[in-house]
């Protein structure tokens, strides 16, 4: 198949990190793939761009306003390129790939969609308005792909699109995401925590869904009963909202146990240094790229009763109610005192047997091959 896999940008991301490991792996199965972009850089960029098995293409876009010359380029390279299927990742590429639909009528258009009930109302003008057109524009795709079933029940209410919306669960790629006790050391001495402390991480952008806020109440909840604890805030954001983080840190006295160093390359190296992982998302969570990455490490995770997060998990985590510090504390105290050594080997086996790359690829052939031969 002549496949064009669409997404805004390579930036550091859970869809980002999905759509260069779909690229790479349906490559590798044989299949003739493009991964365009709108914009130059991001995180996985040098990789696809060196890629020998992978075309990648950039359509340049200088900014927000450059609209004409972009849309040009991008058609441009349709027509070059040709593709069978062009598969839009997230709600701007989604737009482009229904835009595209008119131009070449015979190119199928799958829609991708990857986050489950969503409160607009935090969120800006520009985003109500492009999730509004992606809902309407969806009756024009071929397919729709979401990587939840609480995705799927979320957007088969707002869709136009009057066909069984697919679900493909994230692949997780355990040859990199692995236990590594190497790592795991060089990584406490990065963040000067002893091998004493139990540390319990949460990684992502700062955004109002994923309950940041929640996860430093906890913290200062959990270290009254237990001194051991450490904390990592992994994540970029804008700096208003990072900083309010830090103060409410410093007002409920975590400050001096919860560090914040940024973004990391090496993801591995830190669901590796921490003991357990936590997602806390409020609303909006798909599949949860962060839980499968943890577990595949051998990191028994703590998740909110958000997304698919408790189908990942099953029966090797603990599940809470969103915006719930206090539950989030006692799961964390549960999981300290009954160790990690039985949970961590159990993780890794589930995610190896139910969310590998491999299925991830295997499952968006069928769709494709089912969409290219008509079949609903």
């Amino acid at each position: 198949m002549k496949i064009c896999l669409l997404i805004y940008r390579l930036d550091l991301g859970g869809a980002q990190r999905q759509i260069t490991a779909l690229a790479k792996t349906l490559a590798d199965a044989g299949h003739e793939v493009c991964l365009m972009t709108c914009y130059d850089g991001g995180a996985f960029f040098p990789e696809m761009q060196n890629d020998e098995k992978v075309r990648y293409v950039s359509l340049h876009k200088k900014g927000r306003w450059d609209i004409a010359a972009f849309l040009w380029r991008f058609f441009y390279q349709l027509r070059r390129l040709r593709p069978e299927v062009l598969y839009g990742f997230l709600s701007l590429a989604n737009l482009l790939s229904a835009l595209a639909k008119t131009v070449m009528p015979q190119m199928k258009v799958i829609f991708g969609v990857r986050a489950s009930n969503v409160n607009l109302k935090n969120y800006g003008f520009t985003l109500r308005t492009v999730s509004g057109l992606e809902c309407f524009l969806s009756q024009f795709a071929d397919a729709v792909i979401a990587n939840s079933e609480a995705g799927k029940t979320y957007y088969k209410k707002l869709f136009s699109f009057d066909r069984e919306i697919r679900v493909i669960p994230n692949g997780i790629d355990t040859d990199v995401f692995k236990p590594d006790r190497e790592k795991r050391i060089a990584q406490r001495v990065v963040w000067d925590y002893s091998g004493d402390h139990f540390v319990i991480g949460i990684a992502g952008r700062v955004d109002p869904m994923k309950g940041i806020p929640v996860f430093v109440r906890a913290a200062a909840i959990a270290v009254k009963k237990n001194p051991q604890l450490r904390f990592v805030c992994l994540g970029e954001g804008p700096e208003k909202d990072i900083a309010e983080i830090e103060a409410l840190s410093g007002e409920l006295g975590v400050g001096d146990r919860l560090i914040r160093p940024g973004v990391s390359r090496d993801m591995a190296g830190f669901y590796n240094g921490i003991d357990v992982y936590t997602s806390a998302s409020i609303f909006g969570e798909g599949f949860s790229n962060t839980v499968g990455e943890a577990m595949a490490c051998g990191v028994p995770c703590v998740v909110t009763n958000v997304g698919d997060s408790p189908y990942i998990v099953g029966d090797c985590g603990i599940v809470v109610s969103p915006g719930d510090p206090e539950a989030l504390a006692a799961a964390w105290e549960e999981i300290y005192k009954r160790g990690t050594e039985t949970d961590g080997p159990l993780c890794r086996k589930r995610v190896m047997e139910n969310f590998s790359v491999r299925h991830m690829r295997e499952q968006t052939e069928a769709v494709l091959t089912d969409v290219l031969e008509g079949r609903r």
